[in-house]
């Protein structure tokens, strides 16, 4: 009786039994060497290069000369600056005769909107500058407001900001791999924070100088990232560059500025105009460096040897273990490297010939490339290098660039009211005091839209990346999510989010029970 032998190893088996010995004997004596090899090369051979968490190296990036390289103490700066306490107490005591009411619940209370009394938090509270753009600028009557002013004020905070700006217009690279990747988020977040303080200064001493002092930090953040040529911190950059325009499009208006302090915003914003079409490439070229370091992560071979791919390349810490090691051995179900590459080179190359394209890709093709690793090049039956990171590289740019031509938009629109006591029928009678010609939405082959609003003085906007004029409608599609139009210029959002208001006492009570009833 044969022993049991699943299908299709049986097979195998019955065509062995039918062969000759000596048949059987040579094919042992040439498969069993081979095979012992095979076993022994995959669960001992290390890809061509270590692995780095996260995936991301120096490859590709735009590294200062280490004699004027400010990298390391900018780090340390942005470290220091994130690493300081942000946290508070919920307000539980008010003044006599007050009363602490949440954000939201005030809002609704002031637009006479139906008011739920929300229960009392415990935990702390995470100090959040962004909460300071919001909202009118009362420390006195906003509690989460008053703890950023605190949070400002300390010594820690004002010294790490002012190094920062010392810093700044060096040359730096804080995308190196020795840093790590959380680095960008705390360059954005002391970009935000140096925002807020620019607010501050206007909204408290009227203080234009220091205030432009602090954007033009931002700014230069901004570029410093940008030159690293890499995407992501070209990303990070526009955020922070975009964060610093939207808030100085609120100072002519809140602060009623004069002209000559107009074309003062006018002249830096118009300095951070840049070729879209330029940045895009170089951020191409250097990314498409960084997934072929990648592809060597994950792979075993170097350009002169094709290898295979090492399923633990992410977990060097096990890939000696024995068993694990076994997984190696499905390194035949996956790409080759050179199979790697050369799907990799023919995806950069699509890329590179689809930044001119004019329209996005459709949903459909969105939604099935949405992982952030997508362009990874892994299983030979997976599609996700189709993922068109090309255009959302060409999105963020566009939105850059959005924000500048918007911004001096809006800057006209401010001088051209001091003017004449009012805002233009059309962006054409700006045209050449105010502007010297019409800006172009970068989304579209038209002008940024423009139209008169009797509530909000006029709506100035971009039709986004659908490239349809909603009518500066800001309501989100039901299916895709996306924003029907980018507004540019907008009032204050008001100030909700852990955001507590001193109102007199029993308003908070009153409201509540007004709305129940």
């Amino acid at each position: 009786m044969q022993p049991y032998a699943p299908y299709p190893l049986n097979l195998v088996r019955d065509w062995f039994d039918r062969r000759r010995w000596w048949v059987r004997l040579a094919l042992a004596v040439v498969l069993v060497p081979w095979f012992t090899y095979f076993v022994h090369t995959r669960m001992n051979t290390r890809p061509a290069a270590p692995y780095i968490a996260g995936g991301l190296s120096d490859v590709g990036l735009a590294i200062p000369d280490p004699s004027v390289d400010v990298s390391a103490q900018l780090a340390n700066a942005l470290t220091t600056l994130t690493a300081t306490p942000t946290t508070f107490p919920a307000p539980t005591t008010a003044p006599a005769g007050m009363e602490w009411m949440e954000g939201e619940d005030y809002e609704a209370w002031r637009k006479g909107q139906p008011v739920r009394r929300r229960s009392a938090k415990t935990d702390p509270v995470n100090l959040w500058t962004a909460v300071a753009l919001d909202g009118e600028w009362t420390p006195d009557t906003r509690y989460h407001l008053a703890e950023i002013v605190r949070y400002l004020d300390q010594a820690t905070t004002k010294g790490t900001l002012d190094q920062i700006a010392e810093l700044s217009d060096k040359p730096f690279c804080i995308s190196q791999a020795r840093f790590g990747i959380t680095m960008l988020s705390s360059c954005r977040e002391a970009a935000r924070t140096l925002t807020v303080r620019a607010r501050r200064a206007m909204a408290e001493r009227n203080d234009l100088d220091s205030a432009l002092s602090d954007i033009r930090v931002v700014l230069n953040l901004a570029s410093g990232l940008e030159d690293d040529r890499r995407g992501i911190s070209m990303m990070v950059g526009t955020s922070c560059r975009c964060t610093a325009f939207q808030e100085v499009t609120h100072w002519p208006e809140e602060m009623k500025l004069d002209n000559a302090q107009i074309r003062r915003l006018q002249n830096l914003v118009g300095a951070q105009r840049r070729d879209p079409r330029q940045l895009a490439e170089i951020m191409l070229r250097s990314d498409h460096l960084l997934q072929q370091d990648i592809v060597n992560q994950m792979c075993t071979g170097n350009d002169r040897d094709s290898g295979w791919f090492v399923p633990t390349y992410c977990r060097p810490e096990i890939a000696d273990h024995p068993s694990l090691g076994l997984l190696n051995l499905l390194s035949p179900f996956y790409d080759s490297r050179d199979k790697a590459i050369s799907r990799l080179d023919v995806y950069c190359r699509r890329q590179l010939a689809a930044i001119d394209k004019p329209t996005p890709p459709s949903p459909t093709s969105r939604m099935l490339n949405r992982a952030s690793r997508g362009w990874d090049p892994t299983l030979p039956f997976k599609v996700n290098e189709e993922q068109d990171w090309s255009w959302r590289i060409r999105w963020w740019l566009g939105h850059d660039k959005m924000w500048v031509e918007g911004a001096i938009t809006v800057f006209a629109l401010a001088a051209y009211r001091n003017d004449h006591g009012r805002f233009p029928e059309s962006l054409d009678e700006l045209v050449p005091r105010h502007l010297q010609a019409v800006p172009m939405d970068p989304f579209a082959s038209q002008p940024l839209r423009y139209k008169l609003d009797t509530e909000k003085g006029y709506r100035l906007y971009s039709v986004s990346e659908d490239g349809k004029d909603d009518g500066g409608g800001v309501e989100r599609d039901a299916r895709s999510g996306a924003l029907l139009d980018l507004l540019i210029f907008e009032k204050r959002q008001p100030a909700t989010y852990n955001e507590w208001m001193l109102v007199p006492a029993g308003t908070a009570t009153k409201a509540a029970s007004d709305s129940d009833y």
